[in-house]
């Protein structure tokens, strides 16, 4: 039976009174996905013993829910989820804990936002009217993913439906593609197809087997895709195919302006090559060794002219490169972009693909590196090519189901493992079987949801204060402007000391009246503070809430002789008593240093936002590990 949700004031809920579950769907049964996460433990061990490493044991239980409840949920878990899960038999915990996150609808939100970026990218979108259709795409994925709907499905509707992207939320993928038709065919193949083909776009790919001739014909499937409103033919708007017979009719024909998802490229605008890609252009052995920039582009321009041809894929006729077998021929003539979604979805490559970009999420690497270069990535083990290709053959064989796929990765021995080696294994070797978890800095947005969930004595849902989530996503923006956000880019983040004194210094770890480390009764540290009746207790709140675990011996004696020393002293200081009231400047203002004011509350609410604030800035806190 589901768990109910329990409504409770925040000091009941500090005190470990009350267990509150998550709210969301039914959780599913596990069917036989533990028999699936068992056979790909067995590959595993298998190039374990192949390689001579002894593998890491699994991580505590309260580590394990932070870890998956930040790849699930992109937050860490609250105090009363952390304790009702201590709270559990501990005989199959950590497999119904999988099962209720992924059947939460904070699952949904959390990988649907994922899915965006890997469709359409991360780049900060211009102008409301694009960011409302961004959200209405996002909102979208996190409806189809809520309803079961097969990535398969998703897919096909994002390549080839028609309409205005606000009423028609899948249309957003070629809209947010700029409905360019080189742009779509490099973002397809290599979001869903796993190949690097942008090479292809000016010559044939030197590595990979696809000339530019099928590069042009991958193309050529998006050729007639035209956005807004033709004078011409004015029943078709948004994003819609036109036939081949009135393409040439169109030419002249003015969009609608208010129409437009994104601003049209110029016609004669012939499309940028990065010099990069020229340089296979150029003999190495003639290219001068000191170059200006403005030198380079004046010698790669007569090579750009030759290599960049302008291509009307209207008329271009499309191509598949392989699998010729898949694409019903008969469709591609009236609706090219309908045929391309069935032959896209019939491919072997487009489960592998898949595959790849979700376990690279939940691990932090991928089984092939490049993660999305499926032909042209190396495999550091045999044994990790056969484990995608056994996940592949699970995923098409249950509809394509991406919760079921999270499920399955998450029950595997190597996401439960520890990220400390076993004795006497080298780390390095460890990590390049996957016999050691690989931890990892946390990303912007997870970093902004996790400070504030660690500062709440709640569980930060849908049903959570507004002014919470006002703060999640305000901060969320913060860091991102500070550190980025590098999902589409899949960037290394590091912890680098500009970006740890930024946090240090950040206002929302401030005990005054604009942080959430408050010591009055409206802040945390105040809260714990009036509802704790012993420093042990206070100092285990405040370790779970940060940590999702409970204090070693070590902390809870430091942590205990802090408080202690803390109320010590102020009980033995003497009484301050008020002096002048300082004269006001010209301004009107005194010479007070407002910052050096004492924050309200006892001795003991300041002291426990001093460990809060130290808890927050630890490695561990701001590490997935």
């Amino acid at each position: 039976m589901e768990p109910k949700r329990i409504v409770s004031v925040a000091g009941v809920a500090l005190l470990g009174v009350v267990a509150i579950w998550p709210t969301g769907r039914a959780a599913p049964p596990l069917e036989d996905e533990a028999v699936v996460a068992g056979e790909i433990d067995g590959l595993f061990e298998g190039a374990w013993a192949e390689a001579g490493v002894a593998p890491a044991g699994d991580v505590e239980d309260g580590v394990f829910y932070r870890r998956v409840a930040i790849d699930l949920h992109g937050t860490i878990p609250s105090l009363p989820e952390i304790r009702a899960f201590n709270d559990e038999p501990a005989d199959g915990r950590r497999e119904r804990l999988i099962a209720r996150l992924v059947a939460d609808e904070r699952f949904a939100d959390r990988i649907s936002e994922e899915l965006k970026t890997w469709f359409v990218g991360d780049e900060p979108r211009e102008g409301l009217d694009a960011r409302f259709r961004e959200r209405r795409f996002r909102v979208w994925l996190q409806d189809q993913v809520e309803a079961g709907v097969g990535y398969d499905e998703m897919v096909r509707q994002m390549i080839a439906s028609s309409g205005l992207p606000t009423d028609v939320p899948s249309v957003n993928y070629i809209a947010g593609n700029h409905a360019d038709p080189e742009r779509l065919a490099s973002r397809t193949a290599v979001t869903l197809l796993g190949l690097q083909i942008g090479c292809a776009q000016c010559h044939d790919h030197p590595f990979a087997d696809w000339s530019q001739e099928e590069f042009r014909g991958t193309a050529a499937f998006f050729g007639r895709v035209r956005r807004g409103m033709s004078r011409t033919f004015p029943g078709q708007v948004g994003i819609h195919d036109w036939p081949a017979d009135q393409i040439a009719r169109d030419e002249d024909a003015e969009p609608d302006a208010e129409s437009e998802p994104d601003a049209e490229p110029e016609a004669d605008a012939a499309p940028e090559v990065p010099p990069t890609e020229l340089a296979g252009a150029v003999d190495d052995e003639t290219l001068p060794r000191e170059m200006n920039v403005e030198e380079l582009e004046e010698m790669f321009e007569e090579e750009r002219e030759e290599l960049v041809e302008e291509i009307d894929f209207a008329t271009h006729p499309p191509l598949v490169p392989f699998e010729v077998e898949n694409l019903p021929v008969a469709l591609a003539a009236e609706t090219p972009r309908a045929a391309f979604a069935e032959w896209l979805v019939a491919s072997e490559r487009f489960p592998r693909a898949a595959v790849s970009r979700v376990w690279r999420y939940l691990m932090h690497r991928g089984l092939v590196e490049p993660f999305d270069d499926l032909d042209g990535g190396e495999f550091a083990d045999p044994a990790l090519e056969k484990i995608l290709d056994h996940l592949a053959a699970d995923f098409v064989a249950h509809g394509y189901d991406v919760r079921r796929l999270v499920r399955v990765i998450c029950l595997t021995r190597v996401y439960r493992m520890s990220s400390i080696p076993a004795d006497g294994a080298e780390l390095d070797e460890a990590d390049e079987v996957y016999a050691v978890y690989r931890p990892s800095p946390l990303r912007g947005r997870t970093m902004a949801f996790a400070l504030i969930q660690a500062t709440s004595a709640s569980t930060l849902d849908a049903n959570g204060s507004i002014i919470s989530r006002i703060q999640r996503y305000g901060l969320w923006d913060e860091m991102v402007k500070r550190f980025g956000d590098p999902a589409e880019t899949d960037a290394e983040i590091r912890d680098t000391i500009p970006r740890v004194l930024s946090v240090m210094n950040m206002k929302v770890l401030d005990d005054d009246s604009e942080g959430r480390l408050r010591t009055d009764l409206f802040g945390v540290a105040g809260r714990i503070d009036r509802l704790t009746t012993s420093d042990e207790a206070a100092v285990e709140a405040i370790v779970l809430m940060t940590q999702s675990r409970r204090p070693t011996d070590l902390e809870r004696e430091l942590y205990v002789e802090y408080l202690g020393d803390a109320v010590a002293r102020a009980e033995a200081a003497p009484e301050e008593t008020p002096g002048p009231t300082p004269e006001p400047d010209d301004d009107g203002e005194t010479d007070d240093d407002e910052e050096d004011a004492t924050p309200p509350g006892t001795p003991r609410a300041r002291a426990i936002a001093d460990i809060f604030w130290a808890e927050l800035n630890s490695t561990e806190f701001q590490t997935q590990h």
